[in-house]
């Protein structure tokens, strides 16, 4: 016992210093850095929402790190409540042409779309929002029937561009042969058990991406007071039905389809404490990767409030860190814990994960036999032991207490969970806040 033990604790602790992800800032002095857009020449252009001062721009990173203004000037305006809105994202068109998505600000361009060439712009002279080849006013459209716009970010289908718009949370249809706003899809609004808050909470689709099979799917980030759990990821169809495709996420800004298998990877842009301040703790973004089995791992946790994602198709991942102005580069994505080590992953279903005070485990056990649970930290140290006692064959589901396990320095830790009993070795990731 003693020495399988220490065999798996030298196991995965050489393979944590080998592999654990490796987090590196890249660019730093940005103006609120929100959306990022990696192109084919391995350039990152980031929007920057600015200060408030008619200062939001566009920013591009060059592979060798140098940062470049490409626009500037564009609005940005705070809110009586201290927040700035102004620049979001910013996506390749294709031909050489680049959409900048506006918030909602006192500006004439608020809750616009507004289309650069990338021809006009010269490094060391900054475009400006006269430069614009065109404006596709979001707003205008959608005030007429909808109380809010805010343009987020948007996708193409054929000739057509759909725009998520968080503010009114749907799907806006621009068809693309005659320039034609429509309301394409409709998110419903997500009933609020806290006793503090309005009894409903907004919708807020953040990031809109191609299904592969058709249709969309569509990232939530939802309204105050952020429910943890409250957020999903939404299926949309070719005639704009929507319907939940994966749940029990909190505050998804970013979305992406996984360069590996086709899943999904989500940004969640931090935790939510209303008794913290800032309430959105630092160092609680994640990332998350939901196969196409619907299994979900916990990529990478430990950095931001982050909003915006881009992914390289040998899976290195660039995030936005609001707060501080820069962008973070994250690789050596290959997992927590060495898929070798002993233990069988994969065999137990962990819900909800992430977790606070308990987690329930599903697995089958193929005699009766007594089991336990071992809980250790991502150095291999053992947190926790806990008993289940003797369990029936068959399918089983236990409850797994957490309480103490999460670092209250910072706020949520990675863990895992060893059963084992006789014949028995199962492992899981579980993060518990």
């Amino acid at each position: 016992m003693k020495k399988a033990l220490l065999l798996f604790l030298t196991c995965t602790a050489a393979y944590l210093l080998k592999a654990q992800p490796e987090i590196t800032t890249i660019a730093a002095g940005l103006n609120a850095p929100i959306g990022i857009e990696l192109d084919a020449d391995g350039n990152l252009w980031v929007a920057e929402s600015g200060t408030g001062q008619t200062d939001g721009s566009v920013s591009i990173i060059r592979p060798d790190g140098s940062v470049e203004k490409f626009v500037e000037g564009l609005p940005s305006a705070m809110s009586p409540e201290g927040e700035v809105s102004g620049p979001e994202r910013v996506q390749s068109l294709g031909d050489g042409m680049v959409a900048v998505l506006v918030g909602p600000t006192p500006d004439t361009l608020e809750r616009t779309i507004l289309i650069f060439a990338v021809e006009d712009y010269a490094p060391g002279a900054p475009l400006s929002r006269e430069d614009a080849r065109s404006v596709i006013y979001v707003g205008k459209t959608v005030l007429k029937t909808l109380p809010d716009s805010n343009p987020y970010s948007l996708v193409f289908d054929g000739c057509d561009m759909y725009i998520a718009d968080a503010g009114a949370n749907a799907i806006v249809r621009r068809i693309g042969l005659t320039g034609e706003l429509r309301i394409f899809a409709q998110f419903p609004p997500i009933p609020n058990p806290l006793p503090f808050g309005p009894p409903f909470s907004d919708a807020v689709p953040t990031r809109i991406v191609k299904n592969p099979d058709g249709g969309f799917y569509v990232s939530q980030l939802t309204g105050f007071p952020f429910v943890t759990g409250a957020s999903k990821i939404w299926s949309v169809d070719e005639a704009g039905t929507v319907a939940p495709y994966d749940t029990n996420y909190s505050l998804v800004t970013d979305l992406a389809i996984s360069p590996e298998d086709g899943g999904l990877l989500a940004l969640q842009f931090a935790s939510f404490d209303i008794s913290q301040t800032p309430p959105f703790l630092f160092n609680s973004a994640m990332i998350t990767h939901t196969h196409p089995d619907g299994t979900r791992d916990t990529l990478v946790t430990g950095f931001g409030p982050s909003a915006g994602m881009a992914v390289t198709d040998d899976g290195v991942i660039y995030v936005t860190s609001l707060f501080f102005g820069t962008v973070l580069k994250i690789d050596n994505l290959t997992g927590i814990w060495d898929p070798n080590a002993p233990g069988k992953s994969g065999a137990v279903n962990a819900w909800p994960n992430p977790a606070h005070d308990t987690v329930n485990l599903g697995f089958e056990l193929e005699k009766s036999t007594a089991l336990e649970a071992e809980i250790y930290d991502i150095q291999g140290r053992l947190l926790a032991r806990r008993s289940f006692g003797k369990l029936a064959s068959g399918p089983n589901t236990v409850e797994l207490e957490l309480k103490g396990i999460a670092n209250n320095q910072a706020y949520q830790q990675l863990v895992l969970v060893r059963l084992k009993g006789d014949g028995v070795d199962f492992q899981q990731k579980v993060l518990v806040r």
